[in-house]
């Protein structure tokens, strides 16, 4: 499946456990607790290159916090004092493992991993982990960083383009640095820190780095995402063109939350709805999916 990605926030989608080892599964929450969430909703998916970022201690230290950078905008759990964002450097074999990991997790897109490396060192997407202090309780694996170990427990990404599927024309709607606009997305969370608070902190913190060089620049006016329409979420649609895509995809898994009131909440604004997913159906055939494209005002 090429992915039913709700840009922003990314749903972990149930896959059979082919060739993923069982130490994998365990080190990102495992597969059966990824089914039984069935989607991150929080009730509930840059400079000149990568080192300029990843390697500088000023950068690094511009762009990591202790706290969320607004006031939360639904009830979550207090938010633990030592989240923080990271970049995520793909040159690096645990972090690379560490990511194909979350990625079988969320359920898609784990072959978009040397795009996104890419990416990086074009200075096109600047990717963060979303991480805690690390904790033995919890079986989640760890790396260093100029002597400091984190727990990556998500990530989250601030692009200057529409990193979209293969082949397909990238939306300048949601991201276009001329005009002023970036876009926030691959948004994911373990579903055991689900409720923390945690993708509210890597929203805040995106669109406050929006405006920071190197990741975005003191033009940035807005900031985007996209994110399932409601149209197949809990309450959507009815007939083949809502709820009855999953019946055509026969994919093992509940039907969604809708996210985009999440967003809502958060201050974003809804401003189109257009095809933007796809995946196979039952019979072999491209099924594409709405979007809804939504745009939020930096004060």
């Amino acid at each position: 499946m090429a992915g039913v990605m709700t840009g922003g926030i990314e749903m972990p989608r149930p896959e059979p456990n082919g060739g993923v080892s069982n130490k994998q599964v365990q080190s990102t929450g495992s597969l059966r607790e990824s089914k039984q969430s069935a989607f991150f909703h929080l009730q509930h998916d840059a400079g000149n290159n990568f080192r300029a970022f990843s390697s500088s201690t000023a950068a690094e230290t511009a762009m990591t916090t202790n706290a969320p950078s607004g006031p939360a905008t639904m009830p979550h759990r207090q938010l633990p004092s030592s989240a923080s964002l990271i970049p995520i450097d793909l040159k690096i074999a645990e972090e690379r493992q560490i990511l194909y990991d979350q990625r079988i997790v969320c359920g898609w897109n784990k072959d978009k991993i040397p795009k996104w490396a890419a990416a990086i060192e074009d200075g096109t997407r600047s990717f963060f982990w979303i991480c805690l202090a690390p904790d033995a309780e919890k079986d989640i694996p760890t790396f260093k960083r100029d002597g400091t170990t984190y727990m990556p427990v998500g990530h989250v990404s601030l692009d200057k383009v529409d990193i979209n599927e293969p082949d397909a024309v990238p939306d300048t709607t949601l991201a276009d640095p001329a005009k002023g606009v970036l876009t926030i997305t691959s948004l994911f969370v373990l579903p055991a820190f689900h409720r923390s608070g945690l993708g509210a902190f890597a929203m805040d913190e995106c669109e406050r780095l929006a405006r920071v060089p190197p990741f975005g620049s003191e033009s940035i006016v807005a900031v985007t995402v996209n994110t399932l329409s409601p149209r197949y979420c809990v309450g959507g649609v009815e007939g083949p063109d809502g709820l009855g895509q999953w019946e055509r995809e026969g994919a093992d898994r509940p039907v969604p939350q809708n996210n985009m009131l999440w967003y809502e909440k958060k201050g974003y604004k809804r401003y189109k709805e257009a095809p933007r997913y796809t995946s196979v159906g039952k019979q072999g055939e491209t099924l594409w999916w709405h979007a809804c494209f939504m745009r939020k005002e930096l004060l």
